[in-house]
């Protein structure tokens, strides 16, 4: 796998990056990242450092798998992550320990507040998706941890790029203690956020000349 990886710590404390995250092309909205890294084998995107996003907040969009690397917006600004799929690592990740066993990849309590929008691989006969539980995906021995998550979750697409079916537990990861809700701090839109207008005929009145 070939990784870019995002510090959004340093992307925060620049400020030539925040003033073109600031100023978007005409139409679009500002503080939307686009990262997307389709010539390289196998691409993936991962942000680490999130506990605290930018003052006006932070949207990441990718059409690669993207990983979320410890603790994820605590400070609670309007964020949002778009991709082909989403996997969150724990604070206790551990880069070295990925190709060895479940019993090496133990994870530690771990936050992540943000609206995910991402696409998952369908059910089809016995294959079972995982369902809304594991739209986001873990590689870690979870057991007796918390993931505690503050978003919403919308499944839109089938994924095009991280299409192993899910594995069930035991061998590549084991759950969480999942402690999710909707984060009230969403109802402050994350940039990017998709909308739909609903045009509704409340009354009419002829008008002559």
């Amino acid at each position: 796998m070939s990784t870019v990886q995002v510090d959004v710590s340093v992307l925060a404390s620049n400020p030539v990056a925040m003033a073109a995250l600031a100023d978007p092309p005409t139409g679009c909205d500002s503080g939307i990242l686009y990262v997307s890294s389709d010539n390289i084998t196998n691409p993936s995107v991962r942000l680490v450092n999130g506990s605290s996003l930018p003052t006006g907040g932070l949207s990441v969009a990718t059409n690669n798998p993207l990983y979320i690397q410890g603790d994820y917006n605590t400070d609670n600004k309007a964020a949002a992550v778009f991709s082909d799929a989403l996997t969150v690592l724990s604070n206790s990740w551990n880069d070295a320990n990925s190709a060895s066993g479940i019993s090496s990849r133990t994870a530690s309590a771990t936050t992540v507040n943000a609206a995910v929008v991402t696409g998952n691989v369908a059910t089809s006969g016995s294959n079972y998706s995982g369902g809304v539980e594991n739209l986001i995906r873990f590689l870690e021995n979870w057991s007796g941890k918390t993931f505690t998550y503050g978003g919403s979750l919308a499944c839109l697409w089938e994924s095009q790029q991280a299409t192993t079916r899910w594995p069930g537990t035991g061998s590549v990861y084991n759950a969480p203690t999942r402690n999710w809700s909707y984060n009230i701090n969403l109802n402050n839109l994350p940039p990017g956020t998709p909308r739909v207008r609903n045009l509704e005929k409340i009354s009419w009145r002829q008008a002559t000349n």
